[in-house]
């Protein structure tokens, strides 16, 4: 590992923008654990025994509330604010690094001793490994906390789980939960990676760095009202707006080609626009 990874690696996360948007996740999925357990307080013992005695006479949603309750499947208070502002939890961390550099000259300093395409590598691991640390390990976090306090069993097609016969994994929902769950989990360090690296395609145009911590969500938000208007005149297009993939049980149908083709696109905006700013565009 080089120098200059080491170091980046170690500022992005060693920084307090780092901490602010992991303490925001944390407190996101804080909020959807305690309505979880408000939900599983209002079931009487008698109620979870006769569940568990005769599971066929309820709903199965009863029964395996984990896989029903967890942050990236229900429409909590805490899931919501997640859905609704992930693009900045993962930009938060360190995507606004690049213009910090530029704009107090480090930039200069690093690529004169390492060159341009190192420093854009290492800068470039920094902000993807950063902002999907926070976004994943929110979702991990909340999976393993709701595991604690709420009933674990195998979803049934037959109890309208959230889950879509048919989506991205949905297999795995109704086979192996768990496997499900955590490469969810995978997906959202992922989606939290690519996120985070679209701000370095903007480069140096914005003057803040505020600016630069709010274009994936601007863009992501765009992107979704767009998508809006194709839903209106095409009815069956499944899914493909970045801001709601991340969810593992959205309400539109999102194959698994939609997620990873999606996905594949916003990672090429990130890493080929940001290394044309990074290593091409003059600083202005």
């Amino acid at each position: 590992m080089s120098g200059t990874l080491k170091s980046e690696l170690w500022k992005a996360f060693h920084n307090k923008m780092f901490l602010l948007a992991l303490a925001a996740g944390l407190l996101m999925s804080a909020a959807n654990i305690l309505q979880n357990s408000a939900t599983v307080a209002e079931m009487t013992e008698s109620t979870l025994r006769h569940l568990q005695q005769d599971p066929e006479r309820f709903s199965g949603e009863f029964v395996g509330l984990l896989f029903m309750l967890w942050l990236l499947i229900y429409f909590s208070l805490g899931a919501l604010a997640f859905d609704f502002y992930w693009p900045i939890l993962a930009a938060l961390p360190y995507g606004w690094s690049y213009l910090k550099d530029r704009r107090s000259g480090v930039y200069d300093q690093i690529v004169t001793r390492m060159g341009k395409k190192a420093y854009f590598r290492a800068k470039y691991a920094a902000v993807f490994l950063s902002g999907g640390a926070v976004v994943g390990g929110t979702a991990l976090f909340d999976l393993l906390v709701n595991a604690l306090i709420c009933p674990v069993a195998t979803p049934s097609i037959m109890d309208l789980p959230p889950v879509a016969n048919g989506s991205c994994l949905s297999a795995l929902y109704f086979h192996a939960p768990w496997l499900f769950c955590l490469a969810f989990c995978g997906l959202a360090f992922l989606w939290g990676g690519v996120t985070g690296t679209l701000c370095l395609a903007v480069g140096t145009l914005p003057r803040f760095q505020v600016f630069v911590i709010l274009f994936p969500y601007l863009l992501y938000y765009v992107w979704n009202m767009l998508y809006d208007q194709l839903r209106v005149r095409f009815e069956h297009l499944p899914l493909l707006s970045p801001l709601l993939l991340i969810q593992a049980a959205p309400d539109y149908f999102n194959p698994g080609w939609a997620v990873f083709s999606v996905m594949v696109l916003v990672a090429l905006l990130g890493s080929v626009i940001g290394y044309w700013q990074v290593t091409r565009r003059e600083f202005c």
